[in-house]
């Protein structure tokens, strides 16, 4: 028996013969009949054939069966499990298959060829009854493994065996049917700079702050339209007015709240003479650096209630002797301090620059740009701060950028996984759980023009009691996703963390080429540069520090960074 498809050519559809004379054959003959034929075993003799009295239609499926019962001599043929044909051609006859060899749609040394589809050929060494061809039937047309579409979310159904199926899943999703969906935030939060929030089948990356928003990359939160200028005689911030909402322009002074803003339309400006508005003046090397602040009004005495935000937008401008070298932080990423940590109460992270090996003495924030020479040792330690002495970090990451922005390029890589990747970079002893330490050699990037570094790094926060915590594990060269799966990294856990800026000394630099980044303006006014900065000073780094806008905000932990030239998440 088997199904079979007629597309207008007779032909065989199953027989015996590959030489010699012919055994048991059946075709569709006669202009399109169905047609079976027994011959005797030994002499090959035929016997009285059976046909259908009408032709099968062209083009449709028919289930076609064939039996002859020894016992009985009844040769019968059915189509569709209905019998249509009986003849009794005697007992005792031994069917001729004549050839170990089964031929289905072709016959040796037979130009007849079958046109049309045979499937699911079955051949029975008992002589089958309608109720048994009908069974066959009826299993034959049960609904197939994948038929009820058993793979959800747009999974593939691959069916094998009788009635079973895999499913191959599409990205997002997993399972014996695809209906669980894989949280893609618990792979180093999905790349989110901030927030990554999972959806059915995928994520996105979300901003936590109101007054932040996504990047271009749709991984990064950016303030939005944060510009300085550091011109010859002054300094002039620009805060779009997007990002502090609530604000007006009452609210907002400089370091000498005589010094308020004025606006346009869409921004807030503050400016001031570097002398000015109480703007403080520092020395590093080569470097004059100009900081001040943006703040809110002040509380009055005995004002128990205030309808004006926390403020607070410290910026900076460096200028150098070697001329204009960089525009660094015109656009900084900005984010809040205040953060809360699940379960582990409150803890102050910090990155910290030591002179050397001893790590007894950090350089202050008032030190920086630090003035280096080439392949000199830097020593740093990254450290949590608490009164919890279960906690332990990790750095997962550390990695130098030439801006305070941990997504400029060049990037050049430290650590990765918790493993050193740099030939200078060398792991020191922890004096506690609770702090690391690493050292590298000082370098500088090729064929540019910016002399600064900075150093960047992710930590990773754990409890120090868990042995099969990601801090106790340290170094994994290549980590696979089920390393991931054990050791969660969430944005509750992992924190990025800067240092720097870094500098040549000049004898040790090549000399500055003049840098025309047009994010930096220059502004002639003919007036003297002050007596601090020689006569052919120009106008150098302007760095905008991080935008802290810290809210109200019942939160159970605060994160403190230190040094705060970049806090990110």
């Amino acid at each position: 028996m088997c199904w079979v498809r007629p597309d207008g050519q007779d032909g065989p559809l199953f027989n015996y013969k590959r030489q010699g004379a012919w055994g048991v054959h059946i075709w569709i003959a006669l202009n399109g009949r169905f047609f079976t034929r027994i011959t005797k075993f030994g002499s090959h003799a035929f016997l009285p054939h059976l046909s259908t009295d009408q032709p099968l239609e062209q083009g449709r499926w028919y289930h076609v069966a064939a039996t002859y019962d020894s016992n009985t001599g009844v040769n019968s043929i059915y189509v569709d499990g209905v019998l249509n044909k009986t003849q009794n051609i005697g007992t005792g006859y031994r069917i001729s298959t004549n050839d170990p060899a089964i031929r289905m749609g072709v016959k040796i040394g037979d130009s007849r060829l079958f046109n049309g589809a045979i499937t699911q050929m079955g051949i029975y060494n008992v002589s089958l009854t309608g109720d048994h061809i009908r069974t066959v039937i009826r299993q034959a047309l049960k609904p197939r493994a994948c038929s009820s579409s058993p793979c959800k979310n747009g999974g593939t159904c691959s069916e094998f065996g009788q009635n079973l199926f895999h499913c191959i899943c599409p990205e997002g999703f997993t399972g014996p049917r695809c209906t669980h969906d894989i949280n893609e935030c618990l792979q180093d939060n999905s790349g989110c700079q901030d927030q990554c929030v999972n959806t059915e089948g995928g994520y996105y990356c979300a901003c936590s702050d109101p007054e932040l928003s996504l990047a271009a990359d749709k991984s990064h939160c950016i303030a939005e339209g944060v510009a300085l200028e550091c011109e010859q005689n002054d300094m002039v911030i620009n805060l779009p007015k997007s990002l502090l909402r609530g604000v007006d322009r009452h609210h907002i002074i400089l370091m000498d709240r005589n010094c308020r803003a004025y606006e346009n339309e869409t921004h807030f400006i503050l400016q001031t003479q570097l002398i000015g508005c109480k703007t403080q003046l520092r020395h590093r090397g080569n470097f004059a650096i100009y900081s001040n602040m943006v703040t809110e009004i002040p509380l009055e005495e005995g004002q128990i209630v205030t309808r004006v935000r926390d403020i607070a937008i410290p910026f900076q401008c460096f200028y150098s002797e070697l001329g204009v070298v960089s525009s660094i932080g015109i656009k900084p990423v900005s984010k809040k301090v205040i953060t809360s940590a699940r379960g582990m109460g409150k803890f102050t992270l910090t990155l910290d620059l030591y002179r050397n090996s001893s790590y007894q003495s950090t350089y202050s924030q008032d030190e920086f740009p630090v003035t280096l020479n080439l392949r000199q040792q830097l020593y740093f330690e990254s450290q949590v701060q608490t009164e919890d002495s279960r906690l332990s970090i990790l750095a997962l990451e550390c990695y130098a950028t030439p801006s305070q922005d941990r997504t400029a390029q060049p990037r050049y890589n430290l650590i990765e996984n918790g493993c050193s990747v740099d030939e200078t970079l060398s792991f020191h002893p922890r004096p506690d759980p609770q702090s690391e330490r690493w050292s590298i050699e000082a370098f500088q990037y090729v064929n540019r023009n910016n002399p600064f570094v900075f150093i960047h790094c992710k930590i990773k926060v754990c409890n120090a009691t868990d042995p099969n915590s990601r801090c106790a594990q340290g170094c994994h060269p290549s980590r696979k996703r089920r390393d991931v799966e054990t050791f969660p990294e969430t944005p509750d856990d992992v924190y990025p963390l800067a240092q720097g800026p870094f500098a040549l000394s000049p004898e040790k630099r090549d000399s500055v080429s003049f840098d025309s980044d047009h994010s930096v303006h220059l502004k002639n006014k003919n007036v003297q540069v002050p007596i601090e900065v020689a006569l052919f000073v120009i106008i150098g780094v302007c760095i905008v520090g991080t935008i802290y806008l810290v809210y109200q905000k019942r939160r159970d932990a605060v994160r403190l960074y230190q040094p705060l030239y970049i806090t990110e998440n």
